[in-house]
């Protein structure tokens, strides 16, 4: 214990410099940042980790990680493409070919000595999800993050990451029509007026998934 709690304070440094590489993508990609937090791996998560299959502790690289929470979709691609020079040695996206329900992008940044720091990019929907699974897990045990748990526990997991997943296309969509109708004056503020109604519409759907999220993440039961 003594050994990884020094080994993990080696991590600290690049993790500061990983969350200043976020800060100064979000500023030229002019991004809103909804949310950043960070966070050193616990000896008993990598411990399980290397349970479900790692090979060895190298093979491990979000001992250090961070995340980003930003409002759309538009926004993570922005900040991948804005990270492309940060030294990325690894980009996972996890949006179309969702991991058991659970849909980001992760890039892996190393620094000159080839430490390794996780950055995931969620949109706000997307984080939702990931806070119901997580509140979900201490309630039914932590393998239904990884597939496992009670099958029902997993079907409701999977229906809301999907409905997530559409309201976040939703988004794409809408965001999408706004630059196709970019015509002449006229055409322009009628498209706006009706695209903003279908975005006041798509605000208040996304309220009532939280509100749904959030009311079965209470559930004391699977």
């Amino acid at each position: 214990m003594a050994a990884y709690v020094q080994w993990s304070a080696t991590f600290e440094e690049p993790l500061r410099e990983a969350l200043n590489v976020i800060d100064a993508a979000c500023e030229l990609a002019g991004v809103s940042l909804h949310e950043k937090t960070s966070r050193i791996k616990q000896l008993y998560s990598i411990v399980a980790k290397l349970r479900r299959g790692h090979p060895r502790l190298s093979s491990i690289d979000d001992i250090a990680g961070c995340r980003a929470v930003v409002p759309r979709e538009a926004d993570v691609n922005a900040l991948v493409l804005q990270l492309a020079t940060a030294r990325v040695k690894r980009v996972r996206d996890y949006r179309e070919r969702d991991r058991n329900g659970y849909r980001a992008v992760h890039l892996t940044l190393a620094d000159d000595l080839g430490q390794t720091v996780e950055l995931q990019l969620r949109t706000e929907i997307q984080h939702v999800w990931a806070g119901l699974s997580e509140r979900r897990a201490a309630v039914v045990g932590h393998e239904v993050k990884y597939g496992g748990g009670p099958p029902k526990e997993q079907d409701v997991l999977r229906e809301l990451s999907a409905v997530g997943r559409g309201l976040d296309l939703r988004q794409i969509e809408l965001d999408a029509a706004r630059d196709r109708f970019r015509l002449g004056p006229f055409l322009r503020e009628l498209a706006e007026e009706v695209i903003e109604g279908e975005q006041r519409k798509l605000r208040e759907d996304i309220k009532s998934f939280s509100r749904i999220c959030n009311a079965y993440a209470e559930r004391k039961e699977a």
